[in-house]
């Protein structure tokens, strides 16, 4: 009986902590220097120069490779930000890539015609969560950058997905409020890109994770043993 109640207490436990996804790359772009920008915690720190001529800025983990196109590599570190009140601003937000926009002076309807950020070697035809970061405490208040899935191609193929503010007023309450989750599909070669627009200036990214959808019959099996343990605990009373 106490082998029974630990394992059910066990699965249940592990029900209760099932993570939502699993993240499969996390990057945060730093300034490229000594020392180099903070990186935020759970993060991979990339470095990018402050200057140079670079149109592209690659990351590799666990066979996945991440792709930023950037107009002229422009690394920045700005510093702490001050919070306001109990809000603090996390490393991710004092650092990043700016240079991205593919066109500038858009709207929502203006589709992108280039990527930005691009993933291969995904699982084909898969389903994942991208969440992006996006914030430039020193330039280009109040624009906004319009964010759309380009994996079926650029222009009229491409998906809108939605948009990310350049604004600290009001005060955020988040450190998400700064950022655009989607879940998207990988194509059949397990490629899934993103292409972005601006409505002014030259557009930034501060980071983003990737992680996989939890696969729904994994969960139910953990619920299902859990429940079968319960029954047969009560039949053994």
């Amino acid at each position: 009986m106490k082998t029974t109640k630990a394992l059910l207490t066990f699965l249940f436990t592990l029900c209760l902590i099932h993570p939502a996804h699993a993240a499969l790359m996390s990057v945060d772009y730093n300034l490229e220097g000594t020392p180099s920008s903070p990186t935020q915690s759970g993060f991979t720190g990339v470095d990018v120069p402050g200057t140079g001529n670079d149109t592209s800025v690659a990351h590799t983990d666990g066979g996945i490779t991440s792709t930023l196109f950037v107009t002229a590599e422009r690394g920045y570190d700005y510093g702490a930000i001050t919070g306001s009140g109990t809000f603090t601003y996390s490393d991710l937000f004092r650092d990043g890539v700016t240079n991205i926009r593919d066109t500038s002076g858009a709207t929502s309807s203006d589709t992108p015609t280039t990527n930005t950020l691009t993933f291969s070697g995904l699982s084909s035809s898969t389903d994942y969560i991208v969440q992006i970061w996006a914030l430039d405490q020193q330039w280009n208040p109040g624009s906004t950058t319009f964010i759309w899935d380009t994996t079926a191609g650029t222009g009229g193929s491409a998906t809108y997905l939605g948009n990310i503010v350049n604004d600290t007023s009001p005060a955020p309450t988040s450190n998400d409020d700064f950022s655009l989750t989607v879940t998207r599909t990988a194509d059949g070669s397990g490629n899934l890109n993103f292409g972005f627009v601006t409505s002014s200036g030259g557009g930034q990214i501060n980071g983003f994770e990737i992680s996989a959808v939890p696969e729904p019959a994994s969960f139910a099996l953990v619920l299902s043993l859990g429940a079968a343990l319960l029954v047969f605990r009560r039949r053994m009373r």
